[in-house]
């Protein structure tokens, strides 16, 4: 039976901090590690690596669907070669729990920096290529991120990172046989929320202009999926409000109209 949720973090389940300073203890490259690991969030964690001198994101997952997540995420990371996804340096079991290492993004994720900076914030225009430029890396490696919004883009002010990538999936997956299927409402098409289909890039690119949107006008668009072309409806307006180079511009229109065009398949 296929299990759903509707956002990764809800795989999380409770955290003991100390159990998880214990666990990591117990790995076989603590040693490798200065002091103790300092917590990020819930189940998350960075180490400072000795040789490289480099922080390390840990993460930790005990319950049957973040095992699961964690195991994908360091199947995905290790054939993806890309400058904009973390490089992956384990995966660790440890009785029932699973930890993955992985390089650590700086910055803040793209929701703290709107929060902060309220939306349009000053060089909001830098990241968008790089985000663009993300998918098309992700993509060629035949990988569906499944998992774009603001709480998983890392950006520095000059550097993007794109992180989580436990709902992952290869193009051309049947997204109704997956054990585990998770999205995230606002940011999914339809026909991810309903468990059809195969996994395709329409699902990131589709993620991407709900981005680009909450970036530019601090909310959530209005699509009216009933609309004949219903993705053009509610981001051509977008295309011409942006700081977007032409040909950004460009390949995003082309986006949505094999988006719209897609959807009547």
């Amino acid at each position: 039976m296929q299990s759903v949720v509707k956002d990764e973090s809800d795989f999380v389940s409770n955290v003991d901090t100390k159990s998880d300073i214990d666990v990591l203890a117990y790995l076989p490259i603590a040693d490798a590690y200065h002091a103790e690991p300092i917590m990020v969030s819930k189940g998350v964690w960075r180490w400072r690596h000795k040789p490289t001198n480099a922080w390390h994101k840990l993460k930790l997952r005990s319950d049957k669907g973040g095992r699961y997540l964690l195991a994908n995420e360091n199947h995905v990371l290790g054939r993806l070669k890309s400058q904009y996804a973390p490089e992956v340096y384990g995966c660790y079991d440890f009785e029932q729990d699973r930890i993955l290492v992985s390089g650590y993004a700086k910055g803040n994720t793209l929701a703290a920096l709107i929060r902060e900076q309220g939306h349009a914030f000053n060089g909001y225009q830098y990241f968008v290529s790089s985000l663009i430029d993300s998918l098309v890396e992700c993509h060629r490696s035949d990988v569906v991120h499944n998992d774009i919004k603001p709480n998983n883009i890392i950006y520095d002010g000059k550097d993007m990172r794109l992180i989580d990538f436990g709902l992952s999936l290869s193009i051309g997956a049947d997204i109704g046989q997956l054990p585990f299927r998770g999205y995230s409402p606002s940011y999914s098409l339809p026909a991810l929320k309903e468990g059809k289909g195969q996994a395709s890039t329409d699902m990131d690119w589709y993620a991407c202009l709900v981005v680009l949107f909450v970036t530019i006008y601090g909310q959530l668009p209005s699509v009216c999926w009933k609309k004949e072309q219903p993705i053009l409806s509610a981001f051509s307006g977008m295309l011409e409000d942006a700081a977007f180079s032409k040909l950004y511009r460009q390949f995003l229109m082309l986006r949505i109209t094999e988006l719209d065009e897609n959807l009547n398949i």
